[in-house]
């Protein structure tokens, strides 16, 4: 909510700035009023859709997915979903500072102004943070997401994905310390510094990142459609936890492919070259 009437602010003072007429208006070109008397203006929604709006694809799918999950989750018990979400929140946060300062200039930065957030949650084995996310918000971004190509699903302005890597160095004074890296060791008591990482025996992928590990071998016009179409072709029953190739994932309704499946889907590619490789 506190995003969605800061980007309001935002894009109402550049109109402002720009001399663009901003106020709602009916049918007739006059000015919508509230209950009190006062004139309406744009809803953020209107803004995005101005032919004068001034921000990049990415960060308008990420606004109105905003937009989306607070109409959503109005008047709902959401559980804990910031951590669930928080590529998205964070995404917003930057992209509104970035938006701000060169729009308005370099004093507008929010930057020295604002304490750096550190947010600890559980580290899934496909990367992401795993958060407490309701079945129908669930369903609403599995919805929006399906209306976003793989480039703007990708886009880092509208979810900030971030890949934690730690330095390998010899001198410690030149290694990264911030984060020490150990293997998990249950019922050990470790320093407040070191994140304790789990191996795990199987490499799990989701459909996006089975997708993406064929673009970097090259087939770069294999997509998501190819792949749930390859699945179905081969009557892979999802449903089925002995079929060999995936199982449930960590959140409802999700799925998570294994090695075999991703060399079977490498092979695909391979007997096709002449439609995967560009």
């Amino acid at each position: 909510v506190t995003s969605i009437i800061a980007w309001t602010y935002l894009l109402h003072a550049y109109f402002k700035e720009k001399n663009i007429d901003y106020r709602s208006l009916n049918n007739s070109g006059i000015q919508l009023k509230t209950a009190s008397g006062e004139g309406k203006f744009m809803s953020l929604r209107a803004c995005l859709g101005h032919p004068e709006c001034p921000l990049e694809k990415g960060t308008k799918a990420n606004i109105r997915f905003l937009i989306g999950l607070r109409d959503e989750i109005e008047h709902k018990s959401t559980g804990q979903i910031d951590i669930g979400l928080i590529s998205i929140f964070t995404a917003s946060a930057e992209g509104f500072n970035n938006t701000i300062t060169s729009l308005f200039g370099s004093k507008m930065d929010l930057s020295p102004r604002l304490p750096v957030a550190i947010h600890i949650g559980v580290l899934s084995q496909t990367g992401g943070i795993k958060g407490q996310v309701p079945d129908y918000v669930e369903r609403y971004i599995d919805d929006f997401e399906s209306g976003l190509t793989d480039e703007e699903r990708k886009d880092l302005k509208y979810r900030l994905r971030v890949a934690y890597v730690p330095v390998q160095e010899n001198n410690s004074a030149k290694a990264d310390r911030i984060i020490n890296f150990q293997p998990f060791t249950p019922d050990v008591d470790f320093d407040p510094d070191t994140a304790m990482i789990k191996i795990v025996s199987e490499s799990r992928y989701t459909a996006s990142g089975v997708v993406d590990k064929m673009h970097e071998e090259g087939f770069s016009t294999f997509t998501m459609h190819n792949h749930t179409q390859l699945w179905r072709t081969l009557g892979v029953n999802r449903d089925d936890p002995h079929n060999g190739f995936c199982k449930p994932g960590d959140y409802p309704k999700s799925w998570v492919w294994n090695k075999k499946w991703l060399d079977r889907v490498r092979s695909h590619c391979e007997e096709n070259q002449a439609e995967y490789v560009k």
